[in-house]
């Protein structure tokens, strides 16, 4: 470029490696992408310039050559790419597309897991979730920040009055919507909650984990709001789960724990037992972040395979489509296998597990309302709830609302 005087074009070049030399330097990981991604095919361009340059001074072999191993590399680079890539969770976005179809207009909707896409899969339903640009309203600072959740049981009942519907994932072991709210539509993916109609927003709460016994002084508490305001108590009990311990789980060597989970970089297979108090169909549910397909079996049976199964981030552990199997009760062996390589897209992606647990299909795996008058509050001493409210009694008020 310079023997032809191409000063404007060679200028232009020198500014693209200066631009990506700074942007690399002082950028963050997102900056480094886009720059490898605008810049790329200037390089190539610019090597193949190198390559007419050959075959103009004669050397057509030598040009023949150097093209081949040039596009040799590009083609090596895409493979690679195509590999590790994390292709997006289609499955799981047709289905969010499919709610905003069905509920069109019902917003506003408060959307409570981390997915910067829903606000695109769900843009007829008003929705509000966490990280978005504007942060639901009245429920700043429950959604525990960047690649966060929001936390149904942290916030104020009252502040949820402005969203008629509440979409949620389908896990077993996160927190249900207040009582105000029952479950309309569950898919494999996702719940959606409705408020009753007319239904009162608790006037008086108390969360807990679910793990251990409520004290009866914290329920005595709740009781006496709910008496002066002549309501009931209402309390969510935990669904009933079986954990595994990963942490006694006999694991390939490859596999290396990483804070509180696990990362598969190699093919291998995670082996572990488990017992299970009664026989019934049993829901076997992983979390993590698995782009190529594991296998899952019990007892040497098949349960079934995941894959493509990521979400918004990998702090936060994505709930995967949970397997069904029927099981006796007592002692069982699982296994999770990751496979060899292949040619599929993905199957180098991220494969992390950070938990398995079993639920009872169907209701089991649901976390069940327990009313009772405010007088009686003792009876919900010495259980397990995963909050419990006071929810005052249904005046002119709250009817006509």
């Amino acid at each position: 470029m310079l023997r032809s005087r191409r000063y404007a074009l060679a200028g232009w070049l020198v500014l693209i490696v200066a631009t990506c030399f700074v942007l690399t330097r002082l950028g963050a990981v997102w900056a480094d992408a886009k720059t490898l991604m605008m810049s790329s095919p200037v390089f190539v361009l610019l090597a193949f310039g190198g390559v007419a340059a050959v075959r103009g001074a004669g050397r057509r072999l030598a040009a023949v050559a150097l093209a081949t191993v040039l596009a040799g590399g590009v083609l090596a680079s895409d493979v690679v790419q195509y590999h590790d890539t994390d292709l997006a969770p289609t499955a799981r976005y047709h289905e969010l597309a499919s709610l905003d179809a069905r509920f069109a207009g019902r917003g506003p909707t408060l959307f409570t897991d981390f997915d910067e896409y829903a606000l695109y899969q769900l843009r007829d339903l008003d929705i509000a979730g966490p990280d978005f640009l504007y942060p639901p309203v009245g429920l700043v600072g429950i959604d525990g920040g960047h690649g966060g959740q929001i936390e149904l049981s942290h916030g104020r009942a009252a502040a949820l009055r402005a969203y008629p519907l509440i979409i949620t994932r389908r896990d077993p072991t996160a927190v249900r919507p207040p009582s105000a709210y029952r479950l309309l539509w569950q898919g494999t993916y996702y719940q959606v909650w409705t408020r009753r109609p007319g239904a009162p927003p608790a006037v008086a709460r108390f969360a807990s984990l679910g793990r251990t016994a409520v004290r009866c002084s914290r329920v005595r508490a709740v009781a006496r709001v709910a008496a002066a305001h002549h309501g009931t108590l209402v309390a969510a009990s935990p669904a009933e789960v079986v954990r595994i311990n990963l942490a006694a789980a006999h694991l390939p060597a490859g596999w290396k724990p990483e804070a509180t989970w696990y990362l598969m970089s190699t093919a291998g297979q995670l082996e572990t037992t488990f017992r299970i108090p009664r026989v019934g169909v049993w829901n076997v549910w992983l979390q993590g972040e698995i782009m190529p397909s594991v296998q899952v079996r019990v007892d040497g049976r098949p349960a079934g395979s995941i894959g493509d199964q990521v979400a918004g981030d990998l702090v936060v552990p994505d709930t995967m489509t949970p397997l069904p199997i029927l099981l006796s009760a007592g002692r069982h062996r699982l296994t999770v296998t990751r496979t060899g390589f292949n040619l599929a897209p993905g199957n180098g992606g991220s494969a992390v597990l950070s938990a398995i647990f079993l639920t009872p299909a169907g209701a089991g795996e649901r976390q069940q309302l327990l009313t009772t008058t405010a007088a009686q509050w003792h009876h919900l001493c010495g259980h397990r709830y995963l909050w419990v409210e006071a929810v005052p009694g249904r005046s002119k008020r709250y009817r006509q609302g």
